[in-house]
């Protein structure tokens, strides 16, 4: 993380209190932002924040419906459940609350329970089985599981693993943050599966930061490079007949995709080496379909 003070972070903590690793991890993703904003919202800052924003209200309006999320009830759900005043929007109530200044600020991540690398998940059903990805980055590694309809199992299919790139510590935070090792790590694991992005359903990513998931909508093949922002303008909410909601997203594909129903990091909470087995624990749940509301 040392490498942050290279592309230009200061050194000195962001506040009083807070250790020098997460301090340098917060810039991490906040100079991503301003990458990807000053890339492909030069011109529109303010919307960037927002949708932004929009990303942070469908993962904590997922959580509400997960027991075991950390903003299950009380202020962090209640910022994204409630108007907070007449005609406001849940998304304008976090910009306002984030002063709407720096793209990454308290309501765009995730509990700080501890970061942790990089992991996202997603799943796909097909005639017979249900399938699913898990991708963990930094570090990536790609796994392809299938849930067998005999039983209540879901069996590792396929995986791959990405270590460092040169991008890792190169110009550009995205790089740090990993990113492109997510898409290397992506496209092997499409290949040895033998379908694509538009075969996916039902995702889980690491948003530990809002703008992580966004980057990571790109590296996965649900958009292309500089249009993720195309897939939260694309929002439409669903009620399922177990009585709960989930929002779907359209991709580049004209598919349509489900993107942490358990509220993702931003509601469960962010505990060092845990995230990823709970998104596996979700998936699986998703595809044995005993996710509940979160179905």
């Amino acid at each position: 993380l040392k490498h942050v003070h290279k592309l230009g972070s200061p050194t000195e903590l962001i506040k009083p209190g807070m250790n020098q690793w997460t301090s340098d991890v917060c810039r991490m993703f906040a100079g991503a932002a301003d990458e990807y904003a000053a890339r492909h919202c030069a011109d529109d800052r303010q919307k960037f924040c927002r949708h932004l924003a929009d990303i942070t209200v469908k993962n904590r309006a997922h959580g509400t419906q997960n027991p075991e999320a950390a903003y299950l009830s009380g202020g962090g759900a209640q910022v994204h459940q409630k108007r907070h005043d007449e005609g406001e929007s849940a998304a304008t109530a976090v910009l306002r609350i984030n002063n709407g200044a720096d793209v990454c600020k308290n309501v765009d991540n995730s509990p700080l329970n501890g970061i942790a690398g990089q992991d996202s998940s997603y799943s796909r059903r097909s005639s017979g089985h249900h399938r699913m990805f898990r991708a963990l980055v930094p570090f990536p590694r790609v796994v392809l599981f299938r849930f067998i309809q005999t039983g209540r199992a879901t069996e590792v299919w396929a995986q791959s693993m990405v270590t460092d790139l040169p991008s890792s510590f190169g110009d550009t935070y995205a790089g740090l943050c990993g990113i492109e090792m997510a898409k290397r790590a992506a496209k092997t694991c499409y290949k040895e599966s033998g379908i694509d992005a538009k075969d996916v359903n039902v995702v889980e990513l690491h948003d530990c930061f809002s703008i992580n998931e966004l980057l990571l909508y790109e590296a996965l093949g649900f958009s292309r490079e500089g249009e993720g922002l195309k897939m939260v303008e694309d929002m439409s909410w669903r009620e399922n007949q177990e009585g709960g909601k989930y929002c779907e997203q359209r991709t580049a594909f004209g598919s349509r995709v489900v993107i942490n129903p358990s509220g993702g990091l931003e509601s469960k909470g962010h505990p060092i080496a845990a995230t990823g087995v709970a998104q596996c624990v979700e998936l699986h749940r998703q595809l044995t379909r005993t996710a509940g509301k979160r179905q």
